[in-house]
Formats: structure tokens, C-alpha cells, sequence
């Protein structure tokens, strides 16, 4: 009888492998039949079905393109365009969860043109409206635009070579969504000189607090924790990954802030540090103050 089971199980499972990759054949050959209305239609029962799979949500994002080229009103340009970066959006944690080589796919170097090309209308006029093609060319496909480093007011100075040391934690996961979850939960805790509890944080205590929370301890000293990790471009900067700031010194640099990146996409860049006012969330900040004084993201 367990025999039978485990024959059946293998069946069962050699039939869904099957239909999904029948699925993936009939979203192609919608795609060249250029029926891209019927193609969404598909994909979407397809992404249903298939939930953790990647391939119908990138199918959706290429259907939604070429809707977006073929529409005559302006309004349904945008509209189809952003549907299709909000599917890529989905895809992404997918490829990285995977790690697929999304570049192989078919039909990559389309998409990532039709992007290119739609980042290069941007005019001073719709700065903060295009940007994020911008944002989106930097993230997915690591196009750091000239336009995206002059509009994001994050010039970091090339100069600064810090000292760079991996911390090894034995058997050691952290999840970026949980260092944001447990830095939220800390808004509003006021700042407390030499702080590193929940009564009161300074900047490096509150990065200290955040990751021996999951497991990982950092000096309470903001330069020793700058000297951590490895050091990382602006555009691959992810939410957790710690930033520093000061100004350099006759020996190289002086760090006497640290935060931690909670914000890095389309819709903008944020730090949350505690400050004077306590842990707190920058953004607007971040573009008139801090983002003068950064020295560099680190990656524990």
C-alpha cells in the first residue's frame, strides 16, 4: 500500500510539472500570436495557480508592455506601463528567493529597452513623476542612469575606502523584513545617550538592539560598526543594510552616525536612525540634510 502511495505522489507531481510547463508554452504562443489580452487573461489564472512561480507574473509584465505600446490614448499608456513595472515588482523576490538569471529569459532585453526608452522621456518638467523608471532601470536591471544619480541626492564619495570585515555567525538567517519589523517597532523610543534598551537608544545602540534582536551583535560604537561588513552601491542598497555618515578625515574618515536603509524603490529612498527626537523614519530629511553627509552603506 505505501508503495502505491509513493508511485501515486510521484505521478501527481510529474502531471503538475507537465501543466506548468504547458502554461508557460501557451502564454508564449499567445505572446507571438500578439494576442495580448488573451494572454493576461491566461497568465492571471496561471499566477493563481501557480503562486510561487515567477514565469506568469513576468508574462503579465510583457503582456502589459506591448498593451502599453499599441494604446492610442496617453492615459492607457501609463496605465498599461504601470501595470507592467508593478508585475516586475512581484517577480523580483521571486528570481532572488530562486536565484534565477531573469537576463536568460526570453524576452528580457524587450522589456528592459521599452523601460530604457520610456526613462529617456523624462524632462525637468516631470522629474519626480519619471524618476521612478529610473529607480526601476537601477534595482532590476542595475542601470544606474545619470538622471537617477543626479535627481536621488545620494552622491557618496569614492574616495572613502573603509575597512571592510565579514561578520560569520554560525547557522545565523536574518531576513531583511525582520530587521525593518523590529527597527518599526521601535518608533518613538526617545534617544538616550550611551542607550541600547527599549528605555532610551543612541544612533549605533539602535542598530545594535535591531540585529542582536535577531541574533547578530554589533560594537555599540558607530565607527567600529562602520568598519563592518562590506561596502556597497547606492543602487543595491536593500532595506537593513546599515548607513553611515560623517566627513572624512587626514587618515580617511570619521563616522559619527549610523543608521539602518528602510526605504529604497520607486516610491523613494528613507533611512530610520534615532536621532534627537528618537527613533524616527527620514525621508524628506534624508533629501534636504542627511543625504549631504553620508560616507557609505555597508552590508552586514
Amino acid at each position: 500500500m505505501k508503495r502505491y502511495s509513493i508511485i501515486f505522489i510521484v505521478l501527481l507531481a510529474s502531471q503538475f510539472v507537465v501543466a506548468q510547463s504547458n502554461s508557460y508554452k501557451n502564454l508564449e504562443k499567445l505572446y507571438q500570436k500578439n494576442n495580448f489580452t488573451k494572454g493576461i487573461e491566461k497568465a492571471t489564472e496561471f499566477s493563481k495557480n501557480f503562486p510561487q512561480e515567477a514565469e506568469p507574473l513576468y508574462y503579465l509584465s510583457l503582456f502589459y508592455i506591448q498593451k502599453s505600446n499599441s494604446a492610442k490614448s496617453q492615459s492607457y499608456k501609463q496605465q498599461y506601463l504601470d501595470k507592467s513595472i508593478n508585475y516586475l515588482h512581484k517577480v523580483k523576490p521571486l528570481i532572488d528567493t530562486n536565484k534565477i538569471e531573469l537576463s536568460k529569459w526570453k524576452h528580457y532585453d524587450f522589456i528592459y529597452a521599452a523601460l530604457k526608452e520610456k526613462a529617456a522621456e523624462s524632462t525637468p518638467n516631470t522629474i519626480q513623476k519619471t524618476l521612478k523608471y529610473h529607480t526601476f532601470l537601477a534595482h532590476f536591471f542595475k542601470d544606474t542612469t545619470q538622471f537617477y544619480k543626479d535627481y536621488t541626492i545620494t552622491v557618496f564619495d569614492a574616495s572613502i575606502v573603509p575597512k571592510e570585515d565579514t561578520v560569520v555567525v554560525a547557522n545565523l538567517k536574518i531576513e531583511r523584513k525582520q530587521l525593518i519589523d523590529v527597527a518599526s517597532s521601535l518608533i518613538g523610543i526617545p534617544y538616550k545617550y550611551g542607550g541600547e534598551t527599549k528605555d532610551g537608544f543612541d544612533c549605533s545602540g539602535f542598530n545594535l538592539y535591531v540585529y542582536k534582536n535577531l541574533g547578530l551583535e554589533l560594537p555599540h560604537n558607530a565607527h567600529q560598526q562602520s568598519e563592518l561588513g562590506k561596502k556597497i552601491p547606492i543602487e543595491e542598497a536593500q532595506i537593513g543594510d546599515l548607513i553611515f555618515f560623517g566627513h572624512k578625515t587626514k587618515n580617511g574618515y570619521r563616522a559619527n552616525h549610523a543608521g539602518m536603509i528602510y526605504q529604497n524603490d520607486e516610491n523613494g529612498f528613507a533611512i530610520i536612525h534615532c536621532v534627537s527626537k528618537g527613533v524616527s523614519v527620514d525621508a524628506e530629511l534624508w533629501k534636504s540634510y542627511w543625504s549631504q553627509k553620508v560616507l557609505f552603506v555597508k552590508r552586514i
